[in-house]
């Protein structure tokens, strides 16, 4: 028989259900059943899940629209002792970008990052004197697809910051000059890596925002910062990771995001048209099945 792969997938109430996730979807459902697995999908929101051997959240998108459901339901899978990778306890983790801090903490290069409650005059002030920058990254901790993500390059603050706990960041010059880099792991191992260019006036480097991507082989500073976080992270616990980062001014790259939850894999763009995903999903139900 063969094992049962379930991928939870966005909420159909919620403007990302009606996204580019079911394009995804078919690739990695069409790579899956070609080595073998038998997949099929569900919202997150659901309450009932059918039975499956292992249970990926990869197409979650949109949950950062209800973060405080999604962690219930993360906890509840866990309490369920469902067979999930990643697991409930590092999604949780990884769904606040205060994570970020935690990596900075341990010596991990990341973006400078100033964390504040409420985005006023006098927090830009005093990032633009941290960072000696005048552009600068506004955004929530929760958040996702550049939602509430916008540069500040103006003296006031700005009419409609966002809302919530956020994030201050200055804007990294190497996004326009060059790009930011994803790299991919399957199974705690680099896969592929792509370089995703904004297009012109533009800062944001997903797809869907019209952002140029291309397969490269990444440079050896960038492989030296992903072995950091997977180290740290532990690979024995990531089926899958993609951690995207830029280049600093003087050498050397820093960590922009890790995702852990519901990246889009670039499976399209790897030189083995995904076969280490797939074999590291096989392994992780045959662990599950042995166990």
């Amino acid at each position: 028989m063969k094992p049962k792969i379930l991928i939870l997938s966005p909420d159909p109430h919620v403007p990302s259900f009606e996204g580019r996730w079911q394009d995804v979807y078919a690739l990695t459902s069409d790579l899956l059943q070609s080595h073998g697995l038998d997949v099929s999908h569900c919202p997150w929101t659901d309450e009932n899940y059918p039975k499956a051997d292992l249970t990926l959240p990869l197409l979650t998108w949109g949950y950062h629209n209800h973060p405080e459901a999604f962690v219930k339901t993360m906890d509840r899978l866990h309490d369920q002792s469902r067979w999930m990778k990643n697991e409930a306890s590092i999604i949780i983790w990884n769904h606040n970008k205060l994570y970020l801090r935690d990596l900075a903490q341990m010596g991990i290069s990341t973006i400078p990052t100033l964390f504040c409650s409420t985005i006023n005059e006098q927090e830009l002030r005093r990032a633009r004197d941290d960072f000696g920058v005048q552009s600068l990254i506004l955004k929530p901790v929760i958040s996702a697809g550049a939602k509430q993500t916008f540069v500040w390059d103006h003296d006031h603050c700005p009419d409609h910051p966002p809302k919530g706990l956020c994030m201050i960041q200055p804007l990294m010059n190497f996004i326009h000059d060059e790009g930011e880099w994803s790299l991919l792991v399957f199974g705690g191992a680099f896969s592929h890596a792509v370089l995703k260019t904004p297009k012109d006036g533009d800062f944001r480097s997903q797809p869907d925002y019209g952002a140029y991507l291309r397969p490269l082989e990444p440079p050896t500073e960038a492989l030296d910062l992903l072995n950091q976080i997977l180290d740290f992270v532990g690979r024995d616990r990531l089926l899958y990771a993609r951690a995207d980062m830029v280049r600093k001014q003087g050498g050397g790259f820093a960590l922009m995001e890790l995702e852990l939850i519901e990246p889009d894999l670039y499976l399209q763009h790897a030189p083995d048209q995904g076969s280490a995903f797939a074999l590291a999903v096989k392994a992780a139900c045959q662990s599950e099945i042995v166990a």
